[in-house]
């Protein structure tokens, strides 16, 4: 089978994260049972426009953080349209709309979350204002009737408050962990790392103040 992927960043990509991780890995395992995979997403500094990248599938990158949107419809319109058997349209806040203008094959929309109160976390007020309560459901409503992939209980109840009526779970899966032998020494005092990207909804800041608590209590 071949696959497109439409996801707005990949691994290369200097802000990727765990929607990027889940990308990587489940393109690996198609590539390895058989199919042919491309990942198209935003442009990168410094990387090239399409290249073949260690997991065995193809990435093309195009556009900015916004202009690759439209960006995407091009790529269908002008190159894709005729040589894929499926579209994952990969949905971080804002989807690619791909329901309303792939034709001729199925899509299928991989949403991890919905954003609700990020919004007023990561926009200014009216812009937040406008995203939760019109823009996020305007475009979700695209995906109504459209085969869903969620990855938790709680987020396909999310989806189904926004009137998604066909969302399945799958959770996510991992690979081993390489076992380092021997086993570096535990820190003979108690000690805490935040992992993280520095994002505001990443909730860093909180670390910083929990980490102010717990050295009160536990001043070494």
């Amino acid at each position: 089978m071949r696959i497109l992927i439409y996801n707005w960043r990949d691994l290369a990509h200097p802000k990727a994260g765990g929607a990027e991780v889940y990308t990587d890995q489940i393109a690996r395992h198609w590539v390895e049972a058989g199919h042919d995979v491309t990942l198209f997403c935003s442009a990168v500094d410094g990387k090239s426009e399409r290249e073949i990248v260690d997991g065995g599938y193809q990435v093309v990158r195009r556009g900015g953080p916004h202009r690759v949107y439209g960006e995407a419809r091009k790529y269908w319109e002008r190159e894709a349209r005729g040589h894929f058997d499926l579209v994952i349209d990969e949905v971080n806040t804002r989807p690619f709309m791909c329901p309303r203008w792939v034709t001729g094959v199925p899509v299928m929309a991989l949403i991890h979350q919905v954003a609700r109160e990020i919004w007023f976390h990561e926009t200014l007020w009216p812009i937040a204002l406008v995203g939760r309560y019109w823009l996020e459901p305007h475009w979700l409503d695209a995906y109504r009737d459209i085969p869903t992939v969620t990855l938790s209980e709680s987020s396909r109840q999310s989806l189904q408050d926004y009137g998604l009526r066909n969302v399945a779970v799958v959770p996510v899966g991992f690979d081993p962990l390489v076992i380092i032998e021997p086993l570096p020494p535990k820190e003979p005092t108690p000690t805490f790392v935040f992992v993280g990207r520095l994002a505001w909804n990443k909730r860093p800041h909180d670390a910083i103040e929990a980490f102010s608590f717990a050295r009160k209590e536990m001043p070494d």
